[in-house]
């Protein structure tokens, strides 16, 4: 096993470790309990702490190590996710029967959108896509919305050239300042609008969904650009954003911003 792998392995036996004792445990204790040396205890409890995994706590009986908050943290974020699986469902396929077309649900990791929920539509030119499946962002509405939702800065830091890029289709973004700027215009009206760029022959638009404290998803409907005119556009994303407003609210949302503010997507 390599170092990496094992560090990965040893904290996951620390945070059940932990996990299973409330009040806490000593170095000395967590070395004895996992069969390590205390020095290599000691430097991965000090690599914890600092990312606030796990907390020191003196005591009469030295230093005692509990979860530290990011815990916390993680576990929320965890939930989240799993609320937002749940409560996006019937929203969807109610969507779904209103619109008759494609609906997809994703978040984002990284520069990757992943795919939480999906509907098909009840019309011909489906489109096909799979639950868990990941898509550069750049390439779709739904990454455009999570993306806008970034500060600038951070999407230079995951597209800081066209090589990270690559075209989809020819109608893909392909250029990093072209994007800034679509993005700036996504977060003014608060939707993305994408036209052949992951798929030819496919538009989409897409909106936010919050929760209590942060973007955390997109919600998107896939329309073949053959009955996707703008007044089509306009009659469904109306229908849209109120499915987004509902389901921002059952997650936590006390309001649906009209736009989208950076610094404000969480990543999966």
């Amino acid at each position: 096993m390599d170092n990496d792998v094992k560090s990965a392995s040893r904290t996951i036996e620390v945070l059940d470790l932990l996990a299973s004792h409330a009040d806490g445990l000593t170095l000395l204790e967590i070395a004895g309990a996992l069969g390590c040396p205390k020095s290599s205890a000691h430097a991965l409890l000090a690599t914890l702490a600092r990312k606030h995994v796990v907390a020191a706590t003196p005591t009469a009986r030295g230093s005692v190590f509990k979860l530290g908050h990011h815990i916390f943290e993680i576990g929320q974020a965890y939930a989240s996710n799993v609320d937002l699986i749940r409560d996006s469902r019937d929203i969807v396929r109610r969507l779904v029967d209103t619109c008759l077309e494609t609906m997809h649900v994703a978040a984002l990791d990284g520069g990757q959108v992943v795919y939480l929920a999906k509907e098909e539509g009840r019309q011909p030119m489906r489109m096909v896509s799979a639950l868990g499946r990941r898509f550069p962002a750049y390439g779709t509405g739904v990454g455009k919305v999570l993306l806008a939702g970034l500060d600038d800065s951070a999407v230079r830091d995951l597209f800081p050239t066209a090589e990270q890029m690559p075209r989809l289709t020819p109608n893909t973004v392909d250029d990093p300042a072209r994007l800034i700027a679509e993005l700036a215009e996504t977060r003014r009206r608060g939707y993305a609008v994408e036209t052949e760029e992951s798929s030819v022959g496919l538009g989409c638009i897409a909106v936010p969904l919050y929760d209590s404290s942060a973007l955390v998803a997109a919600m998107s409907m896939s329309v073949p650009t053959a009955r996707f005119p703008q007044e089509r556009r306009d009659e469904l994303l109306v229908q849209l954003q109120a499915g987004a407003r509902e389901l921002s609210t059952r997650l936590g949302a006390s309001t649906y911003p009209g736009r989208i503010s950076p610094g404000t997507t969480r990543c999966l």
